[in-house]
């Protein structure tokens, strides 16, 4: 395998978490990761970062949606399971969305 993957997911930590920010995320973008995914526990949100200097961010029950792994999408409420959602609806919701 040779390039940059396409798609990133960083899930940051309190002892890391600047570093991850500052450091990591821009060498990603810069060396042609197409998509970095940010998953901040503490705020609980996602963020998703493109080349083309895109950020979405979602809290709650908002979506992320990625253009490279499609019909792929979270919203923060699955991950810290705030949703009474089970898993084969998020399926099926992604199914059906794409």
């Amino acid at each position: 395998m040779e390039g940059p993957a396409d798609i990133v997911f960083e899930i940051l930590s309190l002892s890391t978490r600047t570093y991850d920010l500052e450091q990591k995320l821009p060498l990603y973008l810069e060396k042609g990761v197409q998509e970095v995914w940010i998953i901040d526990p503490e705020d609980q949100s996602i963020s998703r970062y493109a080349k083309e200097n895109v950020v979405e961010q979602a809290k709650g029950e908002q979506f992320v949606w990625s253009n490279v792994l499609s019909p792929f999408g979270l919203t923060p409420t699955w991950l810290w399971g705030t949703s009474p959602s089970a898993p084969s609806e998020c399926l099926s919701y992604l199914l059906k969305e794409s």
